[in-house]
C-alpha cells in the first residue's frame, strides 16, 4: 500500500534517502509497504499520524446531571 507524503522541494533529497519514491503521474512522493515509517514521519500528513479510527470511535456520552446537582446560573441582567 502506498502512503503519500508531503515533501517540500528543499527536502526531496532527504526524503529520497529515507526511502521515499517519486510518483511522476501524481507528482507526489510516497513510500510503499514500509514496515518502519519512522524515517519518513516528518513528511507524513498529520491526518495519517492519528489513529486510523480516531474519528470513527463513539464518544462517551456526557453524564447527565442529577436533579440535586442541576442548577441555573443567575442572570447577568439582574432580572
Amino acid at each position: 500500500m502506498r502512503t503519500y507524503l508531503r515533501v517540500p522541494y528543499a527536502e526531496k533529497d532527504a526524503a529520497k534517502r529515507a526511502g521515499a519514491r517519486w510518483d511522476g503521474e501524481k507528482r507526489l512522493w510516497y513510500v510503499q509497504d514500509m514496515d518502519n515509517l519512522r524515517p519518513v514521519m516528518p513528511w507524513i500528513p498529520e491526518a495519517l499520524k492519528r489513529p486510523w479510527n480516531a474519528r470513527s470511535l463513539p464518544r462517551k456520552p456526557e453524564p447527565s446531571l442529577s436533579p440535586k446537582r442541576a442548577y441555573t446560573l443567575p442572570s447577568r441582567h439582574g432580572a
